[in-house]
């Protein structure tokens, strides 16, 4: 069945889209620049899920990480003659992250060296919350004290 969504994306970074396909692989359809309304024909059995373009931080549409297409007529709903789609707005928007998450990701940005985590004075948890992530290369090998 037929949906018809407006993604509007509510940051001021570069977000990436792309489509769930049935195996779960992330199909990416477009890069949205920042603000940027993208009208699409899609289906309900769809589902869209979207990255900072920049650092691959997921983002979120009504507070979900996945955003799954509502039917262009909801039940009971009939149209009579032609008639102009109802496009569903979905927002797209930072998610509000945790004190740990937000601190391990200005961390992150400082640093030119991954390694150089290590070699900071910060909590053990922010470094090893910064070297499970995927772009670290996985750094923790277990024996950081």
């Amino acid at each position: 069945e037929r949906s018809f969504v407006c993604f509007v994306n509510c940051t001021r970074r570069n977000v990436d889209m792309f489509w769930v396909n049935f195996q779960g692989k992330h199909i990416k359809h477009k890069t949205l620049a920042r603000r940027e309304r993208y009208k699409i024909v899609t289906y309900v059995t769809h589902p869209w899920v979207f990255r900072d373009s920049e650092t691959s931080s997921a983002l979120v549409v009504n507070s979900e990480e996945t955003f799954y297409p509502k039917p262009a007529l909801q039940p009971g709903q009939q149209v009579y003659g032609p008639a102009s789609p109802r496009y569903i707005i979905a927002n797209i928007c930072i998610p509000l992250y945790s004190l740990k998450d937000r601190a391990a990701q200005v961390v992150w940005s400082c640093l030119h060296d991954p390694q150089a985590v290590f070699s900071l004075e910060i909590p053990k948890v922010l470094m090893l919350t910064i070297a499970k992530w995927p772009n670290c290369g996985s750094l923790y090998r277990g024996n950081h004290n």
